[in-house]
């Protein structure tokens, strides 16, 4: 089994200064390994507290970060329009973007990370032992650069963790996981989240002996951060210093938007394989933390954030929701009680697992950046109704800094416009799309706004090439996303025929959903108005073509309108005299006779409905 991680040199660039195995010629970086896309970068995304907290122990000035190694995902399942990784949401796109990527086993994967640490402490013994002509060997810098980074590097600077990220790690399918016919064996009929999860169980398996291992060369010393004191601090030592959040064990961010983990089946095997290593003693020197990022702070922000509506109208932003609303709580709520289920059963699991949650989008309060208005993004509204706490973390999107042109090449390349707002003047780049005059603006006004916005249309910035934007219909997102269930859209006649047959049919134009459909599929059964109700669900079968006339509208008109059928199979169905009693379809996009879902948080919440719906009475039973 392997996974496919990326590497992309623009975006990882404070690896080309300190990563040892980075080249660099003056233009681009590259790794020196084809198969590895693990790089060390400065640690930008811990805050002012842990720079007070931490750095000002060991004697860094403000403004220095200590490292993290890091590995990012190829692929996702959300399409968040402001996201770095939106150069690889896809395989697709990450050729394009001309991102290195590799595929490798979690074995592997474990392997380069111990390398990349052993390569750390050869980089501080040659620093140590003034070898510099060793440590810019495949690194073309000047003189100044050069200083600059020796400079750095003398800080000796600790490395705070390792860091699993991209879009979401935990998402799979057929071009980011290759599998083999023994994990077919092994795993016979389960899904890519299934094997996604067996890949990770795996590596941080390998990846704990490594760090044993090189505990024990003296390569590395795990330092607890509450034992950091003034003036302890030596920079002299040969180990690679890192600091621990849990009684001196190595910390492994893992990011996530918890989507998936809305499915409890899935965080159960999750964190329960963790929870089954620590009991086998496989898990004795790593911290592993769930960094669950929201991306909004009510529904509606988090529905804007997935361009589900463009533009959001700044009134709809309220608090007035059930936090089991929001399609990213349930998934939080899952990890949370699972690892305090298991830290019951056993209080050291403890130092073993645990979950921080960031704010995914955030305002830079240094340039009072807003998204889509001034009111959006209250976390401390948020924190309040759901009780949940942020960590001291910074967002990882960093929204801007105005002194150049990321603007243009984060936001405005991925279909948003940008206005400034002063207190007597606004600067909108949609109706004058010229960056010299945007920072012209900002420069001769005070107390300057910004705030982000997503438009469908193109912004031809000047001097730049122009953009071609695509939506798809419904999300109108970047790339499209993973199916998680199906909903099939007919007549009430159409179905009753449907019910009795076991089987459902839909028009030639659109089989290419029709071939996306896979034995084993969920599906909901609509009835269209004046019922406009969800009456039953059942599982895919199989999918056919076939010639017979089946339906009423097929039959009166003499005519093969559904060609493409699918059959069912575990049927379960309100009786026909209670389908007025069914589920509406709260906001899932129901416009065809098939229409897929990607939300699984939104699927289970009808599915749960349903099945209350129907308890009330003695369901029928079609399988």
């Amino acid at each position: 089994m392997k996974k496919a991680f990326v590497w992309d040199p623009m975006m990882r660039s404070s690896a080309i200064k300190y990563d040892p195995c980075v080249s660099f010629d003056g233009k681009t970086g590259k790794i020196k390994c084809d198969n590895c896309t693990i790089t060390l970068i400065a640690d930008r995304f811990l805050g002012k507290e842990f720079q007070k907290e931490i750095l000002s122990k060991i004697g860094a000035s403000k403004g220095k970060y200590p490292y993290v190694i890091i590995a990012d995902s190829l692929g996702c399942n959300l399409r968040c329009w402001f996201c770095y990784a939106y150069k690889f949401f896809t395989k697709e796109d990450a050729e394009k973007n001309k991102c290195h990527i590799a595929y490798v086993c979690p074995q592997e994967l474990a392997q380069q990370f111990g390398c990349k640490i052993e390569k750390l402490f050869d980089l501080k013994k040659k620093l140590l032992d003034n070898n510099l002509s060793e440590i810019f060997k495949s690194k073309n810098f000047d003189e100044q650069t050069k200083e600059k980074i020796i400079k750095h590097l003398k800080m000796n600077l600790p490395l705070m963790r390792i860091r699993i990220s991209g879009g979401e790690p935990i998402f799979s399918n057929k071009d980011t996981l290759r599998l083999d016919q023994s994990d077919k064996d092994t795993l016979p009929d389960s899904s890519y989240t299934e094997y996604t999860i067996r890949y990770w169980l795996l590596f941080f398996e390998e990846l704990d002996k490594i760090i044993g291992r090189l505990k024990e060369e003296g390569k590395i010393n795990i330092v607890n951060k509450k034992d950091i004191k003034n003036k302890d601090w030596k920079g002299e030592s040969y180990p690679l210093i890192c600091i621990a959040e849990r009684e001196k064990r190595l910390n492994v961010r893992y990011d996530t938007n918890g989507i998936i983990f809305s499915i409890k089946d899935v965080t159960e095997k999750f964190i329960g394989g963790l929870f089954d290593l620590f009991k086998e003693g496989k898990l004795n020197h790593l911290f592993i933390e769930f960094d669950y990022s929201f991306k909004g702070a009510t529904p509606v922000e988090y529905k804007w954030s997935q361009r589900m509506e463009l533009p959001v109208d700044p009134s709809k932003i309220s608090f007035e929701y059930d936090p089991k609303d929001h399609p990213q709580i349930p998934g939080y709520l899952n990890i949370r009680d699972t690892i305090e289920k298991y830290q019951k059963e056993d209080e050291n699991f403890y130092n073993c697992v645990g979950i921080t949650v960031e704010k995914g989008i955030n305002h830079n309060l240094s340039f009072k950046t807003y998204v889509n208005c001034k009111e959006s993004l209250d976390w401390e509204k948020f924190s309040e109704k759901t009780g949940i706490k942020f960590s001291v973390v910074d967002n990882p999107i960093e929204m801007f800094n105005w002194r150049n042109y990321r603007p243009q090449r984060y936001y405005i390349k991925n279909g948003a416009s940008i206005k400034v707002v002063s207190d007597d003047e606004e600067f909108d780049l949609r109706d004058s799309p010229d960056m010299n005059k945007f920072s012209e603006f900002v420069q001769s006004h005070k107390n300057c706004s910004f705030v982000i916005y997503p438009i469908p249309t193109v912004i031809n910035l000047k001097n730049t090439k122009k953009r071609e934007i695509k939506f798809h219909s419904c999300q109108k997102t970047l790339m499209e996303m993973q199916v998680c269930g199906w909903v099939f859209s007919g007549t009430k006649d159409n179905w009753e025929i449907a019910l009795q047959k076991r089987k459902w049919g839909v028009k030639e134009k659109h089989r290419f959903l029709w071939e996306k459909i896979k034995p084993g599929d969920m599906v909901l059964f609509y009835v269209t108005s004046p019922i406009s109700r969800i009456i039953g669900f059942g599982k895919v079968k199989e999918t056919c073509e076939e010639s017979s006339l089946l339906w009423p509208d097929e039959i009166k008109e003499n005519n093969l309108k559904y060609p493409l059928r699918i059959i069912f199979e575990d049927i379960k169905c309100l009786k026909k005299e209670n389908w007025g009693n069914g589920i509406k379809p709260f906001d899932l996009e129901i416009r065809h006779g098939i229409n897929r879902v990607s939300d699984p948080y939104k699927f289970q919440k009808i599915l749960n409905s349903l099945k209350q719906e129907m308890e009330k009475e003695n369901p029928m039973n079609f399988s």
